[in-house]
């Protein structure tokens, strides 16, 4: 879902080529967007259309490609990740993920991160298995706005039937309380592989010191945990820079290190504000 600025867009590509050219693990054959939002409004109420209203139309496998079709260091899969439907789409989102990838509309899709509650604890595990036989693809689940339930003993055992079917995390965290919440989340299920995503800036990008003092010591802290790992991309609402942004990326790398670092771009954009850090 996006329109993005050359501008913006070459000193991720400079990033990218380096850290290709320096670090084995990025140097491979194979790209992988570890975030791609595609979206079908016909198909599904989203819970962002109102908050959101210039998101609202379809997001396809197109705008992805004119999206990206600049980038210096192209993708050759991606992942999908939910996108926030309704309660009541979030199976069938999943399974319309699935008939993308299996139709050959979108063949580039190589996992699928869906929305299950894992606040159901054990239950949970129940609709975890109708995933697993039902949607091939399925790798992972997505807590979008993560807030204040994350260390509730239900979630917890929700976390615990996630990890026993090697099934990873997303947490979409906002704010230091949340990455610190999610710390503990981790520590209680060392088992289970965690994803902060967006390196856990939250949706409007801050320049105050005290902002960045505090997120940048959140997450120091978390980055002791060894099953976390971090997404390198954005999820900012207002136009940004990459002198904005790079101190955000440099710490990330710094704390977590390359090797529990993923690229995630994803083509949605609000206003200005290119929502990919790759393309």
């Amino acid at each position: 879902m996006s329109r993005y600025s050359t501008a913006q867009s070459q000193p991720w590509t400079v990033l990218f080529v380096l850290l290709s050219c320096c670090f084995p693990l990025v140097n491979t054959t194979m790209v992988i967007d570890g975030h791609v939002h595609l979206a079908d409004v016909t198909l599904f109420n989203y819970t962002w259309e109102q908050r959101l209203p210039q998101l609202v139309r379809n997001w396809t496998q197109a705008d992805y490609v004119n999206a990206s079709a600049s980038s210096a260091v192209p993708t050759q899969r991606i992942v999908f990740m939910e996108v926030s439907a309704e309660p009541e789409f979030w199976t069938a989102e999943a399974k319309w993920a699935q008939s993308l990838a299996d139709s050959g509309s979108v063949p580039q899709i190589a996992g699928i991160v869906a929305h299950v509650p894992l606040e159901l604890g054990v239950q949970a595990g129940v609709l975890l298995d109708d995933l697993i036989a039902e949607v091939p693809l399925f790798r992972g689940v997505r807590q979008a706005e993560a807030q204040n339930f994350l260390l509730n003993a239900s979630y917890v055992e929700g976390v615990r039937q996630l990890a026993a079917r090697n099934l990873s995390l997303d947490l979409l965290v906002n704010t230091t309380t949340q990455i610190m919440e999610a710390s503990a989340l981790a520590q209680q299920v060392p088992q289970a592989r965690f994803v902060i995503d967006h390196m856990g800036i939250g949706p409007y990008l801050s320049s105050d010191p005290a902002f960045f003092a505090s997120w940048a010591k959140a997450i120091i802290a978390i980055s002791q945990v060894p099953n976390v790992y971090v997404k390198l991309s954005l999820n900012s609402y207002d136009p940004w820079t990459y002198d904005q942004v790079q101190p955000y990326i440099f710490h990330v790398l710094k704390s977590f290190g390359f090797r529990r670092a993923l690229y995630g771009g994803c083509p949605r954009s609000s206003r200005r504000t290119s929502r990919s850090i790759g393309s």
